[in-house]
């Protein structure tokens, strides 16, 4: 996800941002999503689990990773809506 919005945002030369959450809310700038709010809490998770993976109880990560699905599929519909 992160990746992608910042492909996007380079293609679109409305770069560069401070990081990744910045990156997911250009996108709601630009137009690609219309709203950045389950996409900014998944870059929060994954970066909490990138620098602090030892405090990470592992049924909350099951827990998202069997709920959360939808929004990537959310993210891939939107993309998919306007690219």
């Amino acid at each position: 996800m992160i990746d992608i919005a910042e492909r996007i945002i380079a293609l679109e030369h409305s770069g560069p941002v401070s990081g990744a959450v910045e990156a997911v809310k250009r996108l709601v700038d630009l137009g690609v999503i219309a709203d950045d709010t389950p996409y900014v809490d998944i870059v929060r998770f994954r970066n909490l689990i990138v620098h602090e993976y030892e405090k990470i109880d592992p049924e909350i990560l099951y827990t998202l990773v069997t709920t959360r699905l939808g929004d990537f599929r959310k993210f891939r519909d939107e993309l998919d809506r306007v690219m």
